[in-house]
């Protein structure tokens, strides 16, 4: 996969209205990514701490490793040159996404057939699970008229700062908001045949991570980014999540845990129907 690259901010950014639940200032503006001649438009959160940061980072290689859509992600260095509209001393690291061309559902109104506009909504459940994200809500799914978009990592991990930066158990259960909020999740009361679908797509799609979230996040670049020790901290959390989440997923949705989510590829496969 495609690594993180690192962009600086270019002059010109303004102050984005809506800031997340972790009241980090969010950047509008022009990025020039090194190495090339032109900047592209992107959003740029500021992280107040180490974990926002390594929690975006970390769940955007996590989450496009298994094919959820999630904006391109950059290491993005704001200098005083770039006169950013926030007071905060720099120069500092933030964590930018391409641009999409597109608006939140909460801009665009509640959909009430959520689970029917939205492509792939039980991968992002799943996904959410996997990285026990909480926070999940309509600002964070971005609509561009054909494709949705998952967007807003920092509170993943089981929360702020993960209690000041030490990673919770393994274990640790959230509220899925795909799962237990929204009508999608509603719709899987009344659908065993979807429900069945989940825990199999959850399977198939968690399969190929077992033993390999190391080499991915060095592929994706993050030990240029990431201490040693904290990297290690967190994809053996990863691996040692896996399990967990599926069994919290089967809860959720009222199926048996069919065993270790990816004991073989081949095996969830073959998982009924």
């Amino acid at each position: 996969m495609k690594g993180i690259r690192n962009a600086t901010l270019q002059r010109g950014s303004k102050r984005y209205t809506e800031e997340g639940r972790d009241n980090a200032a969010i950047l509008v503006g022009d990025i020039r990514p090194e190495g090339k001649a032109s900047s592209l438009r992107a959003f740029v959160k500021v992280c107040h701490n180490r974990a926002q940061l390594q929690a975006e980072l970390v769940c955007s290689v996590i989450g496009r490793s298994l094919g959820v859509k999630i904006p391109e992600p950059f290491l993005v260095i704001i200098k005083p040159e770039a006169k950013p509209p926030i007071d905060e001393n720099l120069p500092l690291l933030g964590f930018g996404t391409s641009a999409i061309a597109g608006h939140s559902f909460a801009r665009l109104g509640n959909f009430a057939d959520l689970h029917l506009a939205l492509k792939d909504i039980d991968l992002v459940a799943a996904f959410d699970q996997l990285i026990a994200n909480g926070d999940r809500h309509l600002g964070q799914i971005i609509y561009d008229g054909k494709d949705s978009w998952s967007i807003d990592h920092a509170q993943s991990f089981g929360g702020s700062t993960w209690d000041q930066l030490g990673l919770p158990s393994p274990e640790i259960d959230i509220i899925n908001w795909l799962l237990e909020r929204s009508d999608y999740g509603a719709s899987l009361g009344v659908n065993e045949v979807a429900r069945f679908a989940l825990r199999k797509r959850t399977n198939k799609s968690f399969a190929p991570l077992v033993g390999k979230v190391e080499g991915l996040f060095h592929e994706a670049g993050l030990s240029r980014i990431i201490d040693e020790k904290s990297l290690r901290d967190l994809y053996t959390w990863i691996e040692s999540r896996i399990t967990h989440a599926v069994e919290q997923i089967c809860q959720k949705i009222g199926l048996p845990d069919m065993g270790y989510a990816a004991t073989s590829l081949k095996s969830s496969q073959s998982s009924q129907p």
